[in-house]
């Protein structure tokens, strides 16, 4: 069985007259990651996000816990630096199948995510 793997980037935005707005990735004090049934409190799973390279996070989700039929959301908790308020990204998708034996489609609902299908080997 596969993994869905999701990605999130986390960056500073910095402005200034001359470059105008540019977005430099940086890696968070602290993120955790939960997925969620839209509007609901119980969590799915829980995820500790795996630092790919600088700001570049991702989590495996089980495709076997997500269903066709809810919208989900994944729900990451960023401190960005040490002691700062806790910020939380929300990231909305739906599951749907595909003509292939174990394949999923990720449709994204709200908020651009980069998604890779794995197969365990």
């Amino acid at each position: 069985m596969g993994v869905l793997r999701v990605y999130r980037d986390i960056y500073r935005i910095d402005f200034s007259s001359v470059t105008g707005q540019t977005y430099t990735l940086i890696n968070a004090s602290s993120i955790v990651a939960s997925s969620f049934v839209r509007n609901s409190l119980t969590a799915i799973e829980t995820m500790v996000p795996v630092l790919e390279s600088t700001g570049i996070y991702y989590v495996d989700l089980n495709p076997i816990l997500y269903t066709v039929s809810d919208i989900y959301e994944i729900r990451w908790s960023v401190n960005y630096v040490l002691n700062s308020p806790t910020k939380i990204l929300t990231t909305r998708f739906k599951m749907k199948p595909v003509n292939f034996t174990g394949g999923a489609f990720v449709e994204v609902i709200d908020n651009q995510i980069e998604i890779i299908l794995q197969n365990a080997s």
